[in-house]
């Protein structure tokens, strides 16, 4: 997983504020590695002490939000903190709530359709 990290810090540096697509790709993989999407399921060949540590991130009973934190504050999978990036965890979580709420497609179409901006 993290090997797709320096894209996503090199993207931020250079535009100076969150990739959208990137981010919103972060966010699709999270759902990924949850294990299943709608009537989907997936095996996800990873490491798998961090495919374990983010399916019971999914198994507990707390928001999507403080899931996406735990997640991107997970030093292990990342090398780095990057819930300490500011405003990652919010449109991470975001865009998540998306995805589960109204599907990847109509979610996808929403960020295609949304004009980029400063901190998108």
């Amino acid at each position: 997983m993290a090997r797709h990290y320096p894209s996503f810090i090199d993207a931020c540096n250079k535009a100076g504020q969150l990739p959208q697509h990137l981010t919103f790709t972060l966010a699709a993989m999270l759902v990924l590695y949850r294990g299943y999407y709608n009537d989907l399921h997936f095996e996800i060949r990873d490491t798998a002490e961090q495919v374990k540590f983010i399916r019971d991130q999914w198994k507990n009973d707390s928001s999507v939000h403080s899931k996406v934190k735990a997640i991107l504050n997970n030093k292990s999978i990342w090398g780095k903190d990057l819930e300490a990036m500011e405003g990652l965890s919010n449109k991470v979580a975001g865009y998540i709530t998306s995805i589960l709420d109204m599907g990847i497609r109509e979610a996808m179409q929403q960020l295609k359709d949304k004009p980029m901006s400063s901190g998108s």
